[in-house]
């Protein structure tokens, strides 16, 4: 008898990662900790998103990165998976995080949605931006510092 005990994974089948499409992903951090609380590691944290994301050729439309979480809306085109960009910025940044604090940055696993031909871009778009207001931590999106996109100007949109 096997005693061991499997974590069910929240992951659909691997085939449907693969193909061009976009993704809205929610990391945590471990513990719900206020880690992006801070500056500076927030500021790094955009650094390493973005150059992850050149190296790995993904689109981030939109990401926001709040005091226990962050979201984002990343464009793959098939020559990575969500799965490994997550990953791989999941371990640059945590790795980081804990050479410098003795801590884990990141919970065990992330939620992602793909975003189906039917669905609307800009209501994730709007979600996204809209974060900090909803948790009143801005009174305007336009105000939260750590929101943004590599593809696009924001202050150029309207919500």
């Amino acid at each position: 008898m096997c005693s061991k005990i499997f974590r069910k994974s929240n992951r659909l089948e691997s085939k449907l990662y693969e193909r061009a499409q976009i993704y809205f992903i929610t990391i945590c951090t471990d513990d719900k900790n206020t880690y992006c609380n801070d500056k500076g590691l927030v500021s790094y944290l955009i650094r390493k998103l973005e150059n992850q994301s050149m190296q790995d050729r993904c689109k981030v439309l939109a990401y926001t990165f709040m005091p226990d979480h962050c979201h984002l809306l990343v464009y793959t085109e098939g020559n990575i998976t969500i799965i490994d960009f997550i990953k791989k910025y999941k371990q640059i940044t945590g790795y980081y995080f804990k050479q410098k604090y003795s801590k884990k940055l990141w919970q065990k696993s992330y939620y992602d949605h793909i975003v189906r031909d039917s669905e609307d871009i800009d209501e994730f778009i709007a979600y996204i931006f809209k974060n900090p207001v909803r948790s009143g931590l801005v009174d305007d999106w336009y105000e939260y510092p750590y929101s943004g996109s590599f593809e696009f100007e924001v202050k150029e949109i309207e919500l």
